[in-house]
């Protein structure tokens, strides 16, 4: 898990501007089978990947609304959507552990 965490640290900067190895690297771990189609990247994410995916969009898009909202329930309804946000968090940290095969102790 921790080479994961660290090939993953900023991913962006490294996908932009770092080698090639390093593309790949970060390309084989978050998926397989990385394809080139009409000039777009496209990877088959690992299972552990698609619940942030299904849910960060769907998240963007409640807070940028809830942040139109008056002060006092704008605190409770972010508030709600971080405790979604962390609990899909723990979803994925919970898979990436059972398909590497080890535990990892949460204090």
């Amino acid at each position: 898990m921790c080479r994961l965490v660290k090939t993953l640290s900023h991913c962006n900067e490294k996908f932009a501007n770092g080698t090639i190895a390093d593309k790949k690297e970060i390309l084989t771990a978050i998926g397989q089978n990385p394809v080139l189609i009409d000039g777009k990247l496209q990877v088959t994410p690992d299972d552990w990947l698609i619940p942030l995916r299904n849910s960060t969009k769907e998240i963007r898009e409640e807070v940028i609304k809830v942040r139109l909202m008056s002060e006092q329930i704008r605190n409770k309804l972010l508030e709600a959507l971080r405790i979604r946000w962390y609990t899909t968090v723990r979803e994925v940290r919970t898979a990436i552990i059972r398909d590497l095969g080890f535990a990892l102790s949460v204090g």
